[in-house]
């Protein structure tokens, strides 16, 4: 297999704004990581608690049931940041609601014909 054969196998076609684009997997891994990590934050300010347990300086790695690869990624990532004093914290997602709408509330205004 060539280079441009190998950086084909890793791309993903995904749909933005209604048109079709191709991403890489480290693309892929980097907003899922991003998405992944804003909603530990939102976990960990509705239980601060939690903060107690990780040790401070603590590197996270987030971790999913359903994406291997990506759990590797996010592993290698976590090696390559964290110094010979820091931790590595993995935090397992086991679960995560349907995404839902914020609005609480809203009016609709039809224009006439």
């Amino acid at each position: 297999m060539n280079k441009s054969e190998s950086k084909s196998k890793n791309r993903k076609r995904v749909r933005s704004n209604d048109r079709p684009t191709t991403i890489t997997e480290e693309e892929l891994y980097k907003r899922k990581s991003g998405e992944l990590g804003l909603e530990f934050d939102r976990y960990v300010v509705e239980h601060p608690e939690i903060l107690a347990k990780i040790p401070d300086g603590a590197v996270i790695c987030l971790q999913t049931q359903d994406d291997p690869e990506f759990n590797a990624w996010s592993r290698r990532l976590a090696e390559q940041v964290k110094d010979s004093d820091s931790q590595i914290v993995y935090v397992y997602v086991k679960e995560l609601r349907p995404l839902r709408s914020r609005i609480r509330e809203l009016d609709l205004k039809i224009q006439p014909a």
